[in-house]
């Protein structure tokens, strides 16, 4: 599914703030592209380096990267695994 699809995201009024999403996971991003490259046949290797920058920005905390208020956020119900398979290449 992608996020166009979603009645939630089109209908929206538009946000000077911005609108954060979450799927029914949580995944360290280590796991999130590890996954990735596994359901693509990769042989690719992660290693998990918990100094690494973000953009730029050491992440202090995994949870970092989830919205602020999980109340607030769209929360899309695309399993990682899903979206993988129905945007496979």
């Amino acid at each position: 599914m992608s996020l166009r699809r979603s009645p939630a995201l089109r209908s929206a009024s538009p946000s000077k703030t911005g609108v954060e999403i979450a799927g029914p996971e949580q995944f360290g991003l280590d796991e999130f592209v590890r996954t990735g490259l596994v359901f693509r046949d990769d042989p690719r290797h992660v290693v998990t380096d918990p100094g690494a920058p973000y953009y730029g920005a050491v992440v202090p905390d995994e949870r970092t990267l989830l919205p602020v208020d999980a109340d607030a956020a769209q929360l899309l119900q695309t399993r990682f695994a899903d979206w993988l398979a129905h945007n496979a290449s």
